[in-house]
């Protein structure tokens, strides 16, 4: 009877340490599961975090692209224009872009932009748009300008026939009639006569037909003039602007309203003729170039982690699968 109780209490400890055998398998299959979701979660973690810094990465780059197009397309209008105007404005509008991005790496491009900024604003170039608009406003009022040898026919005002005094032909007063008819006189002969000083005696007598060649010779050279601002080329046009001073100080009448105001906008141009070489902005450039590269190579390596974290997290998605095969069939 002992050993029949002594063989059924050791079936009975074997039969517990199968099943204790049995449920600890299942907790080491249960604790790998876990282990391979745990390994998953990690590398989709790491693959969201790659694919956010390539976002990021590509964003920079991509806002590096487009102020540097829009910088270069302000160079060249500025340079088709002469004007610095269309270089400044692409300039401000980058650096007010770059204020607003957050990415502490762009912080010497904004550098570079403020700096060339300041350079335009120091720079005396001449402002080509506008002076070649004064240009063509006087071209348009050449014809309105009197010559030497142009008359002007003056007629009586009408102001002038009210203080003419019906004469009195009374003999208490001779004295005061003679002197209220030589007043009259005077009045009306300053209303018809005006006296100017010619200076050149050949301005004067020039005929109809060379009036008009002088007209047009006055035209041309501001032609030109506006010609060589345009071609940047400042020795040039104030040569011209010189002999259009000169041919309207010879031919023109100075005291005129139209033509002492072309003389006095002819000395305005030539003060406001100055460098026509545009400010550089080599340091933009250059600073935009340099971020364009390394953004370039920072986008690859964020492609390349995103990439690795993609195959890690397929490796570890497949990982537990295997395991818990491998496992149950070895209990089995």
């Amino acid at each position: 009877r002992q050993v029949a109780d002594l063989n059924a209490s050791a079936k009975e400890g074997a039969a517990l340490a199968k099943v204790a055998s049995t449920q600890g398998q299942e907790a080491q299959l249960r604790l790998g599961l876990l282990q391979g979701k745990v390994a998953e979660l990690d590398a989709q973690r790491e693959q969201v975090n790659a694919l956010m810094t390539k976002l990021t990465k590509a964003q920079d780059e991509n806002l590096l692209v487009d102020l540097d197009s829009a910088v270069q397309a302000g160079l060249q209008y500025s340079q088709i224009t002469g004007s610095v105007q269309p270089m400044l404005a692409a300039l401000l509008t980058a650096d007010k872009r770059l204020k607003n991005s957050t990415a502490p790496h762009l912080a010497n491009v904004q550098l570079a932009i403020e700096k060339d900024i300041d350079t335009i604003r120091q720079a005396n170039v001449s402002n080509i748009p506008g002076l070649t608009q004064q240009l063509d406003g006087m071209i348009k009022a050449v014809d309105t300008w009197p010559l030497q040898s142009q008359i002007s026919t003056a007629t009586l005002p009408a102001s002038a026939a009210s203080h003419v005094q019906p004469l009195q032909t009374s003999n208490a007063d001779d004295t005061s009639w003679w002197a209220r008819l030589l007043h009259q006189l005077q009045n009306i002969g300053g209303s018809l006569v005006r006296v100017r000083t010619i200076e050149n005696r050949d301005a004067a007598l020039l005929a109809p037909e060379q009036g008009f060649y002088a007209r047009e010779n006055i035209r041309l050279r501001l032609l030109n003039a506006r010609m060589a601002l345009l071609a940047r080329q400042p020795d040039i046009a104030r040569s011209d602007l010189a002999e259009v001073e000169a041919g309207l100080n010879q031919y023109f009448q100075t005291d005129n309203e139209q033509v002492a105001a072309a003389l006095s906008q002819l000395n305005d141009i030539k003060t406001n003729i100055h460098s026509m070489d545009l400010p550089s902005i080599a340091a933009t450039t250059e600073a935009l170039s340099r971020a364009k590269a390394v953004a370039a190579v920072a986008t690859d390596v964020a492609s390349t982690k995103v990439a690795v974290a993609t195959a890690a997290a397929s490796a570890a998605a497949s990982t537990p699968a295997a395991s818990a095969a491998s496992e149950a069939s070895a209990a089995r």
